[in-house]
């Protein structure tokens, strides 16, 4: 009897461990099994991140008119204390940044469709800052500005010139340099100041301001006499013409205006620097009006030439 239950016992026992064994592999190889298989994950959609445009800055706005071939537009008047900083150009849209110590005036100018109708002037006033916003000939403009009058941003406005690109010839004309030098304080310009003189004008301002010319200048009827006049300066200041250009019956006279050399001392004394210059008109030409711009190429002025 013993015995019987001694062999039943050492049978389950062998099945017990059996089964254990069986289950311990088993086990082990769903646990390899899953280490082994891949995560799927699900793919997500993909997205395009547009990244911003940088926007191209120029030094001066023919500059960018040159590179862009667009009309662009720019001011032959700033406010007093006003200088160009810099010009943006992003997606056809142009930033014009004029500083004056630490308050800046923004001009912006934009392309509008064809035939969309023009917009009258509209002002917005927020604290000390002053907006003028219109838009005219297929282009928007907005004038912004602080501690500003409205006048101000008027005079910006009335001054601006159309700078547009073409494809007709111009011609460059020689100049001849009457005399450079500084003129009294009597009856001289304060501020810059461009004339058109005829032989008998500019003979009478030479003789009334004891101008000192050159004296193989002779004054020909077929040539235009010139004046520029930088207007009140410290010294060391100076003004003067860097080239005529002649087009669709218009001179146009690109001029520089150099400033104090730092390393040279000058007397502290008020100028008022002036160039006089004569061009003479090809045979078969004619001049209706002469442009003045600066070194930057800003339309400063506009003068119709008067025929004697």
């Amino acid at each position: 009897m013993k015995k019987r239950v001694c062999y039943l016992l050492l049978v389950v026992t062998s099945l017990f461990c059996f089964n254990f064994i069986t289950f311990s592999e088993a086990s082990t190889s769903q646990s390899s099994t899953s280490k082994l298989s891949p995560t799927i994950t699900p793919i997500k959609s993909v997205e395009n991140i547009k990244l911003p445009i940088k926007s191209e800055q120029y030094d001066d706005f023919e500059e960018l008119q040159n590179a862009k071939k667009i009309e662009v537009f720019a001011p032959s008047e700033l406010p007093k204390g006003y200088l160009l900083q810099k010009i943006e150009y992003q997606n056809k849209t142009i930033k014009g940044t004029y500083l004056n110590g630490n308050q800046s005036l923004i001009f912006v100018q934009s392309p509008v469709p064809n035939d969309a109708m023009n917009q009258a002037d509209a002002w917005k006033d927020n604290e000390n800052e002053k907006i003028l916003t219109w838009s005219s000939t297929n282009t928007s403009f907005e004038i912004k500005a602080i501690n500003l009058n409205k006048e101000d941003l008027i005079s910006f406005k009335q001054s601006l010139r159309s700078i547009s690109n073409t494809t007709e010839d111009y011609t460059i004309l020689p100049f001849q340099i009457i005399t450079s030098t500084d003129l009294s304080e009597k009856n001289s310009p304060k501020n810059r100041t461009f004339s058109l003189f005829t032989p008998e004008t500019f003979s009478e301002f030479v003789k009334k301001q004891r101008v000192v010319i050159n004296k193989k200048w002779q004054a020909a009827d077929d040539e235009v006499i010139i004046g520029l006049f930088a207007g009140e300066k410290a010294s060391g200041y100076a003004v003067t013409a860097s080239q005529i250009t002649l087009q669709n019956n218009q001179l146009t006279v690109a001029l520089h205006e150099s400033k104090p050399d730092p390393n040279m001392s000058y007397p502290a004394v008020i100028t008022y620097p002036f160039q006089f210059i004569s061009i003479k008109i090809p045979a078969g030409k004619n001049v209706s009006s002469v442009q003045f711009i600066s070194g930057k190429g800003e339309a400063l002025a506009n003068l119709i030439l008067m025929k004697p």
